[in-house]
């Protein structure tokens, strides 16, 4: 038997035999029959020269000394050559013994690392499916929550959401607004909204600094109308953004994942949302109630395939707040936030996530 210590370091050695790489490498046994054939021509030989000398002492050895004397020398050489023979051949068991259970050990802690790895597989496998089944069960909530909206008019779902965007902040409401408040007044009689909205949007004939002035009131009105539309509107939206938070901190907290595996799960999430609930989202979480969904919005590229519509006044809002112009006012701003480029590009949140591209 082998003691504990003796286990510890045949484990210790058969793991250093097991590459961490995952491939199984056995090592090559020293031939312990061969060993056991060296000791049987051994034994042969001995027997053969023992032989030899008796006949020796038996034919030349009686000129010089009695038989009985040649016979009792013949006898202690005897004996020593089969102690030592017996020795060998112990020591030669023993050795056959020690590496064969060091061989079993090996296979035994390779088939229990193969083993693990298997039920660990089988036990992820598991997870991944109750993750699916839960997520599309949310995803349905979320659609039946959508569907549940509707309006005095007879439109429903996310029909109106796309009237709400064009009451409260689509380029046309939020112009009028700038408008009326007497700033940037457009000189087109027959159609002024649209003439300022080609002004703001295109900025023609304005410098820089008055461009920058121009956007900076743009935004905050825009966001401050969507915050008066929310508001009017609490009991429709605020279980939308609510249950689609949720759904993502779950994803994003879930330790059984990882973070490439995470990533793909909102990748699906996000490729169900139309222009119009994206239009939502990014609005939300550009103000004080949607900082927290701005972070995951960062870290799963959560906008990666907002379109960008050059007609539309949220559209140049949040491609200036990328200048560093817009980013300082964003970052200065008491009420409103910009988000990161990450949560537009895809590549940009794997890269921070450190998962590959």
């Amino acid at each position: 038997m082998i003691d504990t210590e003796q286990e510890v370091f045949l484990l210790e050695d058969v793991q250093e035999r097991i590459p961490t790489s995952g491939k199984r490498v056995t090592r090559v046994l020293p031939g312990i029959n061969g060993w056991t054939n060296i000791g049987a021509v051994a034994l042969v030989l001995f027997a053969g020269f023992s032989v030899w000398y008796y006949v020796h002492l038996a034919r030349d050895g009686a000129k010089t000394a009695p038989v009985s004397e040649a016979l009792s020398d013949f006898g202690q050489y005897l004996g020593g050559v089969i102690s030592a023979a017996t020795g060998l051949v112990t020591v030669l068991f023993v050795a056959k013994a020690y590496l064969q259970q060091r061989k079993e050990l090996a296979e035994a802690k390779t088939e229990a690392i193969q083993a693990n790895e298997h039920n660990q597989r089988i036990y992820h496998l598991s997870v991944t499916q109750n993750i699916n089944q839960t997520l599309f069960s949310w995803l349905s909530s979320y659609d039946a929550l959508i569907n549940s909206i509707s309006r005095n008019s007879g439109t429903s779902g996310r029909r109106v959401l796309q009237e709400l965007y064009i009451e409260w902040f689509a380029s046309g409401p939020v112009a009028s607004e700038i408008e009326n408040n007497g700033q940037y007044a457009s000189t087109d009689p027959d159609n002024r909204t649209q003439a300022f909205i080609r002004y703001i949007i295109n900025g023609n004939g304005l410098t820089s600094e008055e461009l920058d002035a121009l956007y900076r009131r743009s935004s905050d009105v825009l966001l401050d109308r969507f915050g008066r539309m929310y508001s009017s509107n609490r009991a429709d939206l605020d279980s939308i953004f609510r249950t689609m938070y949720r759904l993502l901190w779950w994803l994003d907290t879930l330790e059984s994942l990882t973070s490439r595996e995470k990533y793909d799960f909102v990748a699906l999430v996000r490729s169900r949302y139309s222009w119009i609930e994206q239009a939502f989202f990014l609005c939300n979480c550009m103000t004080p109630r949607g900082e927290k969904f701005a972070l995951l919005a960062e870290k799963y590229a959560l906008f990666d395939n907002f379109e960008i519509d050059a007609r539309e006044i949220l559209c140049s809002v949040i491609q200036w707040s990328k200048t560093p112009t817009g980013t300082d006012h964003f970052r200065n701003h008491p009420t409103f936030q910009a988000l990161s480029e990450s949560a537009f590009s895809s590549d940009l949140a794997k890269i921070a996530l450190g998962i590959s591209t």
